[in-house]
């Protein structure tokens, strides 16, 4: 009986003496010893894996692509905001060149454009051509214009030569009136034509009227210079007006 209780003793020691062993070096020296070529495949198993003790930075790169999945359809467009406030408006642009009024051509009963219809001075039809500005009765005759602007020209020399003027009449129309010498004027009379200025107050030596030249020493008032212009177009009234070409 005594020998049974020694053995249980004896044995009881032993494994108290394996266990020291273990806790004190022996798993230390096993973890020293076994590496992965000694696990067979299959042996580690997710029971002996902790939760959490694996992480996605330990899987391959690979098997992590493939864990992600097809990617969904958009979602629907969200509403829009609300409009911001209006911005401020711009400076006006400057204004544009004034087109052309409508005009209209004084064409004669034989086709001819005599020039452009500038409106009416009593009841005379006023034409500019070529600078000068012409005035037709509406009857049928005459055909020549009548000289509204004067019809005498003075010159500060002798046998009309020097500096040309004519008075300046108020209710001889627009400054760029005909002056015409010739009387009566027929197509082809030259013409004057009165450069704008100041008005003045000259001495003349000779003067053209009629259709002559006379020398005179006098003097006018109110005088503007004149400078030659377009000779009296021929015309055959009565006259129509078109819409300018």
């Amino acid at each position: 009986m005594m020998a049974g209780r020694k053995r249980r003793l004896t044995i009881a020691v032993a494994a108290a003496a394996l266990v020291a062993f273990v806790v004190s070096g022996g798993l230390a020296t096993a973890a020293r010893m076994i590496t992965g070529r000694q696990l067979a495949p299959g042996t580690i198993t997710s029971r002996e894996l902790g939760r959490g003790s694996v992480t996605a930075g330990k899987l391959a790169r690979g098997l992590t692509r493939s864990l992600r999945g097809p990617r969904g359809v958009a979602g629907p467009r969200g509403a829009a905001g609300p409009a911001g406030p209006a911005g401020a408006a711009g400076a006006a642009g400057a204004a544009g060149a004034r087109g052309p009024a409508g005009a209209f051509d004084v064409v004669d009963s034989a086709g001819r454009t005599i020039g452009q219809h500038v409106g009416l001075f009593s009841n005379l039809q006023m034409v500019y051509v070529d600078g000068a500005v012409f005035y037709y009765d509406p009857s049928p005759t005459p055909n020549y214009p009548t000289p509204i602007a004067g019809s005498v020209v003075f010159y500060t020399g002798t046998a009309c030569s020097g500096t040309a003027y004519a008075p300046y009449v108020a209710t001889g129309g627009p400054v760029n009136s005909a002056v015409i010498p010739d009387s009566p004027p027929a197509p082809g009379s030259p013409t004057w034509v009165m450069v704008p200025g100041t008005l003045q107050n000259i001495t003349y030596e000779s003067y053209r009227a009629g259709g002559s030249c006379t020398n005179n020493r006098n003097t006018i008032t109110n005088a503007l210079q004149v400078r030659p212009s377009t000779a009296v177009p021929v015309v055959t009234k009565p006259f129509a007006l078109v819409p300018a070409s």
